[in-house]
């Protein structure tokens, strides 16, 4: 029976039980969607890479989520998570071919630096329908190009959020970051009961800061940034701008580690 490399890593956490929990298999080659699905679903994390040897020492990387959807965009816990597991077959550095472009990756000591995608923001009126979802209005709203920014004024206010997560979910497949600037870092938690994952609000989200970190940096003029979430999780995240080169670096946990009978 054939077998395959399977793990389960807590992404943006340097200990296990924090951060994200993902899924990584490590493939020889392209596997049947139908398959990839059924693992996805089985494996049990909200979203799982599947990953495989490219020419040229690349490597293949898809996104599937546990409800058997693939991740069209990009999805930022569970390449980290490809990278940690990575790292182990291919040396301190691995760039990923995905749906949405390549993504480098390589070892900063305990931790990842990765390049991410860049996702501007346009400043919007805050529809009434948001703002009776998420219970709190916003002093400012943007949409971006797949998550909706929501900016407020302090972040204790950002902490004591408790939306109506069957109102979110009406208003479409959108994440929601609500966000606040602290003395010397960016507070913020992601709602998203509307994507294809089981998660009402994600405990740690790899994609929010290809949204949230380019728009504080750009009014705070700063090239580096702390990012911190406020979930029960939690997740830190340092971010790095060059031009239009952004990196986030943060560590990987792994929590276990088996085979897969396909």
């Amino acid at each position: 029976m054939p077998s395959i490399r399977a793990f389960h890593v807590h992404a943006f956490s340097a200990e296990v039980h924090g951060g994200s929990p993902a899924g990584v298999c490590l493939l020889d080659g392209p596997l049947a969607d139908e398959a990839i699905r059924a693992i996805a679903r089985d494996l049990g994390p909200s979203v799982s890479a599947f990953v495989w040897p490219e020419e040229g020492g690349k490597r293949a990387l898809r996104w599937f989520t546990r409800a058997g959807a693939e991740v069209q965009t990009y999805c930022g816990h569970a390449t980290f998570a490809a990278a940690h597991i990575a790292f182990g077959e291919v040396g301190a550095a691995v760039e990923f071919e995905t749906i949405s472009g390549p993504r480098r990756a390589k070892r900063n000591g305990e931790r990842i630096t990765l390049e991410i995608p860049i996702w501007p923001v346009t400043k919007e009126p805050c529809p009434a329908a948001v703002a009776a979802a998420i219970n709190q209005v916003p002093v400012a709203y943007y949409q971006g190009e797949r998550d909706r920014l929501l900016v407020y004024a302090e972040p204790d206010e950002v902490r004591a959020l408790e939306p109506d997560f069957a109102k979110l979910n009406e208003l479409g497949d959108f994440g929601f970051i609500c966000a606040a600037r602290s003395d010397d870092e960016i507070v913020f938690r992601f709602f998203c009961p509307g994507f294809d994952i089981g998660e009402d609000e994600d405990p740690a989200t790899g994609s929010a800061q290809s949204t949230l970190a380019p728009f504080w940096m750009d009014r705070l003029d700063l090239s580096r940034l702390t990012t911190r979430q406020a979930s029960g999780r939690g997740a830190v995240f340092q971010i790095e701008r060059d031009g239009d080169r952004l990196t986030v670096t943060a560590p990987c946990a792994t929590f276990f580690e088996g085979v897969i009978h396909v």
